[in-house]
């Protein structure tokens, strides 16, 4: 069996990232990422759209890019995503994008 590569961690910090971009705030989903053991540091850069996992550091980038409605963007990091074994987050990512009405 696989690792399913799309955790809780990876969903808060793409949710983050995109909180970020709209300028809302974020104070609990801060707080839940501290409960999932998010470092203050980790919390910043998923602010900033990264992240100190190279795998989570594409799909945060797939997330904003696919929230931004970037198609260069997006067939890029699908690519990367795809290179780094990790071709199911793509769709797990465009649900939870979608799922919050966020895509464009």
């Amino acid at each position: 069996m696989t690792e399913n590569k799309f955790s809780p961690v990876m969903r808060i910090q793409i949710e983050l990232a995109i909180l970020a971009r709209e300028q809302g705030d974020d104070d609990l989903l801060a707080g839940e990422a501290r409960k999932l053991g998010l470092t203050g540091a980790e919390i910043e850069a998923a602010r900033r759209g990264t992240s100190f996992n190279a795998i989570a550091d594409v799909a945060v980038k797939f997330a904003l890019a696919l929230h931004a409605g970037d198609d260069d963007a997006l067939a890029i990091l699908k690519r990367k995503l795809v290179s780094f074994g990790a071709a199911e987050l793509i769709p797990n990512v465009t649900r939870l994008i979608e799922g919050q009405g966020n895509a464009r």
